[in-house]
């Protein structure tokens, strides 16, 4: 019965097997069947690299009889992911690298890089994680370098954009230092405005934008709990980002997401009622693409008042969820927290024809609102006709 690889093994006993390997070392181990050890763009038997290895710590070769190429603990496919490197099914690699996104050397190296992450989330979930994870064991699999919120590891990314500033690897959201909107599928993160020097914000910006550019994930780590010893890890796709609002939207799912694009052109649709993932406890999904959306749209300040503070704003539908209105961001207007509570009192409405802003005849003036403007008008884009007609509608009734 094969036996679990000798504990002693290092990364760089690994390493100098490669090169062997590279200059034509010959062994008794055959060619990769089920899994491929993937490093500097060359592949390897897992197998074959581990059994002869073992040479520099146990001063023999390991005979394939003695342990298993398997994903057990102890098994060669596991030691080498626990060194950090990259083992993947064989017919995935090829398939992968045929379709590169360019053909070229350097898409290669990024499709590879996918990879890699890829392999970092099956470890983190085939051993314990991803929620409840301590933060050593993240640093030492190379998923966070901690210490920062946007980490980029421009050691292993750097080269593989010529700009240099690398590709984000993580981001940290805390939930007190920014205005940040994390849900069950999806998270509104914002850029980093630090006291550092400039250029450091705005290279981590551009590093974490690439990741979208270059159809790579990134791993989303957070607290549990408030001051929690433990992380939760997310597996995310930086979906779109908004420069004026200063956010990304970073939705979590297993495969790349098809990005959501609304432009005038896209048909209206007024009304969804499939809106809520039904669980023990109901949720609704799509939240913060609604809002991300919404901000994009109208701009990051209260449609009435033109406040602009961050974490004062929400973004409204107009016609609401519990009458079934969808998350199109033409459903939705920004609003101050003040001013969306108002909304959906009906202390005020948008005529749809002329977008003037109207008051209930008997209730709170727009002075003893705050309301600033008289109309929507100012707002670079405006609202679908339909939504604006169906609250207009329902207010007057």
């Amino acid at each position: 019965m094969p036996q679990s690889v000798p504990a002693g093994l290092t990364r760089e006993h690994v390493l100098k097997t490669l090169s062997e390997l590279d200059a034509g070392l010959a062994h008794p181990f055959g060619a990769a069947t089920g899994y491929e050890l993937v490093h500097d763009q060359n592949r390897y038997a897992p197998k074959a690299v581990v059994g002869l290895a073992c040479r520099y710590f146990i001063g023999r070769m390991l005979l394939p009889e003695e342990f298993s190429g398997g994903e057990g603990p102890g098994q060669a496919n596991f030691v080498l992911r626990e060194l950090g490197f990259t083992v993947v099914k064989k017919e995935e690699q090829i398939q992968e690298l045929q379709t590169a996104r360019d053909g070229s050397e350097s898409g290669s190296k990024i499709e590879l890089e996918r990879l890699h992450r890829l392999d970092l989330w099956a470890r983190l979930r085939n051993h314990g994680g991803p929620y409840g994870v301590p933060p050593a064991w993240l640093r030492e699999l190379g998923v966070y370098g901690g210490a920062q919120g946007i980490w980029v590891d421009k050691k292993r990314t750097g080269k593989l954009v010529e700009t240099g500033e690398g590709i984000t690897v993580a981001l940290l959201h805390t939930g007190s230092s920014y205005a940040d909107d994390l849900g069950d599928d999806s998270l509104i993160y914002h850029y980093p405005q630090t006291n550092r020097v400039k250029a450091r914000d705005i290279s981590e910006i551009r590093a974490t934008k690439n990741t979208a550019t270059l159809g790579l994930p990134i791993f989303v780590i957070s607290y549990p709990t408030l001051n929690s010893t433990k992380r939760d890890v997310r597996l995310g796709w930086v979906e779109s980002w908004d420069d004026e609002s200063k956010t990304f939207l970073i939705t979590f799912q297993e495969s790349q997401p098809v990005r959501h694009l609304i432009d005038e052109a896209t048909p209206f649709i007024l009304t969804s009622s499939n809106n809520e993932s039904r669980r023990e406890v109901k949720i609704r999904t799509g939240q913060q693409r609604f809002k991300f959306q919404v901000f994009q749209r109208y701009g990051p300040r209260c449609a009435v008042c033109g406040l602009s503070v961050s974490k004062l704003l929400e973004a409204a539908h107009i016609r609401p969820k519990q009458e079934d209105g969808s998350d199109d961001p033409r459903n939705g207007l920004v609003f101050c927290a003040n001013h969306h509570r108002a909304f959906d009192a009906g202390f005020f409405a948008v005529e749809p024809e002329t977008k003037a802003i109207h008051c209930l005849e008997n209730g709170p003036s727009r002075v003893d609102l705050g309301i600033v403007y008289d109309s929507i008008l100012h707002l670079p884009l405006q609202p679908h006709q339909d939504a604006l007609v169906w609250y207009w509608d329902a207010w007057e009734s």
